[in-house]
């Protein structure tokens, strides 16, 4: 029964932000008449047609469940006691005790025997901002928080600002109880910067399913929703089953943007969306997290707009008035439950302050609730499928070179209208020969879908015939139909010819000393050990090159420019890089330990990344091009991937980490960092975009 309800999910939430759609009309019309009330604990305009916090439902009436049954003559509980203090470096500030509400009536609908019911079952969650900090401030605090938590007997956890240290700690002092999901927010590694995280009770639940996506509009890959914003921000959830006795609930954490108001009204919608869609699927569901908005105002009030949705602070008779973040005086944590599938029997603002610690900046959201008796759902799957007029539109790059060919294609969509969540695209040559396979996102989660895909393609022959298989899938990999299509790679022919000589850097050895050729004649320093031969530089992981800061090149190199190098690999397939000036930015040409070799260009939120496979002792050429719009790799002469860039790109802003380092990676100590393994022959770089043919004839050449 757990995969029909994880094909249900899978199914369901495939259209899931989609729904947002409707901020093209309603939202945009929204969005245009805001003035300062969009977001922001400090504006307190209050529109008057959304309802009032404390009005969603008054105490002791909490609603039952409108489903077809809800606990019959639930007793109601008796006066809810407070988890006492175990285990606490200091005095926990324990939730106060609440007057539970009455006893929920029973429905008269009659209870259909055919349908399988879910257990009630009470539940206990907490959200934490945690204020992220160093190793030293997360360890002053970690043990206090850890504490408490463990004091509360809680289900599961939803924090925010879980930097790595913040990881470390937790996954420490709560691992014996706890397990985590989601991923950081900057590059969706599993540890870095900010993350979302859920800690759920490992010896009671399972995992049924989890994501995290970003609130952007390209949900799912790592972006900020534009460049007012600060940062990239996250939304973790979890769908929880307990081991015993199938009991299910939704975890949804997140938090949002504090720098633009129309981008906390369209990240809350998409949560709001996200929580409708569990609910109309029948599962209960807690939304913690630090929503950076206030009661009162416009996003806030969106998420309540609907009567299925409700701040659990307002759902018992204790409506607990304690600030969550003392620093701006107000309340912008929150946990919104679905409230017609659960009965609130406490809330309570955890004070931040344990003993003499002050774990963060933000008081913890404690919500104890009672999830009604349910039935189990079993949706069918609406898969993604095209239209019976699917086509392939091959369009030639606008540079008229044959580096690019960008194809276009209709979304794939499920009968409810939900657009795919990613595809997988198989180009195949005339005789049947894989010549690439790549997945791509279809933009599911984002706010406003966009109806057409384009991929770009490489490496292909002007003029030849080929073929595409296209395989849409829903938002949890469930397969939809696939279709094949052909089309004639377009483009002109490739002419080798030799490109004018380097004018940032132009690095070899000449007779027995390394020697910058360029206009710019970089003294070259070294740092550690390299073997330096008549023609090689030869780095041993004890050792790197460097040349002085290059600030003053980098204007030339912002609207594009092409990066070579002539290399061989070692035999140490570690982690590494062979040349670099990535400092928070930048450049530089790596390797990693699965054997493929990679460009990265910073685009002022991430890195862009390009790799293909190498051998271990081979010599290869290796060119990196930006163009002012994709940025291509090239090995030996042949275009292996191309990527857009998606944003600005980003140089170095340290400026002890502003020189281009050979053998190692810069970085603001002046030593080198993740030093290689390679031998070097030629470093190169080009304020110019050189053509598929410069770069043949630089392959041919070196």
């Amino acid at each position: 029964m757990k995969h029909s309800i994880l094909r249900c999910v899978r199914s369901a939430l495939s259209a899931l932000l989609i729904a947002c759609i409707l901020l093209t009309s309603a939202s945009c019309n929204l969005i245009s008449g805001l003035s300062s009330d969009t977001t922001g604990a400090t504006d307190t305009t209050t529109p008057t047609t959304t309802k009032a916090p404390g009005t969603t439902k008054a105490p002791g009436t909490t609603k039952a469940p409108n489903t077809t049954t809800a606990p019959t003559t639930t007793t109601a509980p008796t006066t809810t006691t407070a988890p006492t203090a175990t285990t606490a470096p200091t005095t926990t500030t324990a939730p106060t005790t609440t007057t539970a509400p009455t006893t929920p009536t029973t429905p008269s609908t009659p209870v259909d025997p055919s349908v399988v019911m879910l257990p009630e079952q009470e539940v206990k969650v907490l959200s934490q901002n945690l204020l992220n900090g160093n190793a030293s401030s997360v360890a002053s605090r970690a043990p206090a928080t850890i504490a408490y938590m463990l004091d509360l007997g809680l289900d599961s956890i939803g924090v925010q600002e879980a930097g790595s240290a913040w990881a470390d700690a937790l996954d420490a002092g709560l691992g014996h109880l706890y397990a985590r999901v989601g991923v950081e927010c900057g590059s969706g590694k599993d540890k870095g910067s900010f993350a979302t995280y859920i800690y759920y009770r490992k010896d009671k639940y399972q995992v049924i399913e989890t994501n995290t996506f970003w609130l952007s509009t390209t949900p799912d890959v790592p972006t900020k929703f534009n460049d007012v914003v600060d940062m990239n921000r996250t939304c973790t959830w979890a769908i929880l089953e307990n081991i015993q006795t199938g009991f299910r609930y939704v975890h949804v954490n997140c938090h949002t943007d504090h720098k633009d108001k129309t981008a906390n009204v369209v990240q809350l919608e998409m949560i709001r969306e996200l929580i409708l869609r569990f609910e109309a699927m029948g599962y209960p569901v807690f939304a913690t997290g630090d929503y950076n908005t206030a009661e009162g105002l416009v996003s806030y009030n969106n998420l309540l707009a609907d009567d299925r949705i409700a701040d659990a602070r307002y759902e018992t008779s204790n409506t607990d008035d304690t600030v969550s973040h003392f620093d701006n005086g107000a309340s912008i944590d929150f946990c919104f439950v679905t409230c017609e599938k659960m009965q609130v029997l406490q809330f309570d603002v955890v004070e931040n302050l344990h003993g003499t610690v002050t774990v963060s900046d933000h008081n913890g959201i404690y919500t104890h609730a009672r999830v009604y008796s349910l039935p189990e759902q079993d949706h069918s799957v609406a898969m993604p499928k095209f239209n019976s007029d699917f086509s392939i539109q091959a369009i030639e790059d606008s540079s008229g070179s044959s580096r690019v060919m960008e194809i276009k294609f209709p979304q794939a969509r499920s009968e409810d209208g939900a657009v795919a969540q990613r595809y997988d695209v198989e180009i195949y040559a005339a005789d049947g020969t894989l010549i690439s396979k790549v997945m791509i996102y279809g933009n599911a989660q984002r706010p406003h879908p966009t109806f057409n895909i384009s991929h770009v393609l490489s490496g292909g022959i002007v003029g030849e015939t080929y073929y595409v298989r296209i395989t849409p899938y829903s938002l949890f990999d469930e397969k939809g139909q696939t279709v094949e299509a052909s089309f004639v790679w377009v483009g002109k022919p490739i002419v080798p010819t030799a490109p004018d000589a380097p004018d940032i850097v132009d690095i070899s050895v000449k007779n027995g000393v390394v020697t910058d050729s360029s206009p710019n004649q970089f003294q070259i320093t070294q740092v550690g050990t390299v073997n330096v031969t008549n023609d090689t530089m030869v780095f041993t992981q004890k050792g790197n090159l460097r040349t002085p800061s290059i600030t003053s090149q980098y204007a030339k190199m912002t609207d594009g420019f092409t990066f070579a190098a002539t290399l061989k690999t070692g035999n140490d397939f570690s982690d590494s890089n062979y040349v670099g000036n990535c400092h928070a930015g930048g450049f530089g040409l790596a390797l990693n330990d699965d054997g493929t070799i990679e460009f990265v260009l910073h685009n002022g939120t991430d890195y862009v990344r390009l790799s293909t496979a190498v051998q271990k002792n081979t010599v290869y050429h290796v060119v990196g091009v930006y163009d002012g719009t994709y940025v291509h790799l090239y090995l030996n002469g042949i275009l292996i991937s191309s990527k857009a860039l998606g944003g600005s790109m980003k140089l170095p802003t340290v400026d002890a980490a502003k020189y281009l380092c050979l053998g190692a990676d810069a970085d603001a100590t002046g030593k080198g960092e993740y030093p290689a393994s390679v031998t070097l022959y030629h470093v190169s770089i080009y304020s110019n975009v050189l053509n598929d043919g410069e770069i043949l004839y630089l392959a041919g050449a070196n």
